[in-house]
């Protein structure tokens, strides 16, 4: 079986747990990130959603 690993990043700040990061605005996003559609000023659900999406 073949894996692949794929590191994207993006950036939220001000936050203490996993509910407020996904309400939270996006301030900052990797060249991966931006490649797969994240954006700065989404949220970070759905940055995680187009981050999800792109390993499918």
């Amino acid at each position: 079986m073949d894996f692949m690993t794929v590191i994207t990043f993006s950036l939220v700040t001000g936050v203490n747990d996993y509910a407020e990061m996904l309400d939270a605005t996006v301030t900052a996003v990797s060249a991966a990130a931006a490649a797969v559609g994240v954006q700065v000023g989404m949220s970070g659900a759905a940055a995680l959603q187009r981050m999800d999406n792109s390993t499918a």
